[in-house]
């Protein structure tokens, strides 16, 4: 399987169940009862799920297109899945467990990595 293909099925999943968090979000965005830490977090988590989502479909669209060898193309495409997990999925559970916290930051720092491996692949690497 090509490097890519599997960020652009984990892409199109990950935007689905995001977009249901949406929804979820909207309908209860009229309950009054309903806000706080726990309505922060998971808005800030189908915000960033969704461009995380956004993310790995454009990632699996242009890593195999790299002058990387194939290594490091796995390394980057595997890096940007989990760190989309870890982001956003942290932010899910923040509510009920806030010293999650931690692995929103490595999950911030290893969608950075990926993102350095494809803007090294695109304008540095040389086949």
């Amino acid at each position: 399987m090509e490097a890519g293909k599997k960020n652009i099925i984990f892409g199109w999943s990950w935007l689905i169940l995001f977009l249901i968090l949406g929804f979820y979000l909207f309908l209860r965005a009229a309950d009054p009862s309903w806000a706080g830490l726990q309505r922060m977090a998971w808005r800030a988590a189908h915000v960033h799920g969704n461009v995380l989502a956004f993310l790995n479909i454009l990632y699996g669209l242009t890593i195999d297109k790299t002058n990387l060898g194939s290594g490091l193309k796995q390394a980057g495409s595997w890096l940007a899945i989990i760190g989309a997990i870890l982001l956003s999925g942290s932010l899910l559970l923040m509510p009920f467990f806030m010293q999650i916290a931690l692995v929103e930051m490595i999950g911030g720092a290893v969608i950075i990595l990926a993102v350095a491996i494809m803007i090294y692949g695109q304008l540095f690497a040389r086949v």
